[in-house]
């Protein structure tokens, strides 16, 4: 199994990816029953978001910025799915989508921010929850214990969320999310522009950030 270490594992499984909990109260609107609509969702602008998170991950901001829109349709999504008690009630995270999942943490960390859009459009607090290490191991036992089954209660998950994808924002997201994103945004270039240029522990900043080690008192 493959992984890379950097601002997270990014693992090659689809089933080791962290799943978001989501959790909230009833909304409405008109047409689809939500809160608000999801060109109101995509009127959103954040500049602050899109700009932290081209000093971790070297895109322009242009393509940073149109991740950060399609994060909002995932958030919207999220929010629908919920709102109309759909079959898929936790949009699993794939490999294709780790950019989005980078630029929803991006945005959580604008905690005061991420709250007012949450409460604003969605009348609720989308939750993120990472998979915790007893999960992995109990996930990773289902596989070994009946590969077969396993894979295909996946693939059965997957069905549905590409269903619910397909049915709730077009054939145009679906296709971009896991076809286009699954090969421009694959393992390696995901390693390639990931930098932390501004972090004490980047090798070019560790020497000047270093604190001098303290003298032994004389006195």
């Amino acid at each position: 199994m493959n992984e890379w270490m950097g601002s997270g594992a990014f693992i090659h499984a689809e089933w080791m990816r962290p799943l978001p909990v989501f959790q909230g109260d009833t909304m409405s609107d008109s047409r689809t029953g939500m809160k608000s609509s999801l060109e109101e969702v995509l009127r959103y602008r954040n500049d602050a978001v899109v700009h932290r998170f081209i000093k971790t991950w070297e895109l322009s901001f242009e393509e940073a910025q149109e991740l950060f829109r399609e994060t909002l349709k995932w958030l919207w999504l999220s929010a629908y799915s919920i709102t109309h008690q759909t079959e898929v009630r936790q949009l699993a995270i794939s490999q294709s989508l780790l950019l989005l999942d980078e630029m929803w943490h991006t945005f959580i960390l604008f905690t005061r921010d991420y709250h007012e859009f949450c409460d604003r459009y969605f009348g609720l607090y989308i939750h993120h929850r990472p998979t915790v290490k007893e999960e992995e191991a109990a996930r990773l036992a289902d596989y070994e214990r009946d590969p077969a089954q396993y894979v295909a209660q996946q693939k059965a998950l997957f069905r549905a969320q590409y269903a619910l994808i397909y049915d709730v924002l077009g054939e145009e997201t679906l296709n971009k999310w896991y076809s286009t994103y699954l090969e421009q945004y694959s393992d390696l270039f995901m390693k390639r522009i990931w930098r932390w240029s501004f972090s004490p522990h980047d090798t070019q900043d560790r020497n000047q950030l270093r604190l001098d080690t303290p003298r032994a008192s004389t006195g």
